[in-house]
């Protein structure tokens, strides 16, 4: 989904505020990837809505609008992160590759 944030900037040609596109799935993910990171970093523990909003670059208000506390972004961190590697674990428990050799991979 798209959606349309009228800046505070500058006034475009005839003054009037130039709109700024926001696509709220890649801004979803663009949290979500930098609480992943974070998480990995620092620990789940010890990591602060404030640390994810600026590891990815954005501030911590905007990430309350996509989630309503920090277990929302734990939960869907994983659900997201899950997603992303489960074609390479069904591709690795799918091979005939001996069983010491999938649980390296």
């Amino acid at each position: 989904m798209i959606i349309r944030r009228y800046g505070r900037g500058p006034a475009g040609p005839g003054g009037n505020v130039s709109p700024k596109i926001v696509d709220k799935e890649e801004k979803r993910d663009q949290i979500l990837n930098a609480a992943i990171k974070e998480f990995a970093r620092k620990g789940v523990a010890k990591t602060t809505i404030n640390d994810i909003a600026t590891a990815a670059g954005i501030g911590k208000g905007t990430v309350y609008e996509y989630f309503s506390n920090k277990d929302d972004v734990v939960f869907n961190s994983f659900q997201h992160f899950m997603r992303a590697v489960e074609p390479d674990i069904q591709s690795i428990l799918l091979s005939k590759a001996p069983a010491n050799i999938k649980l390296e991979k």
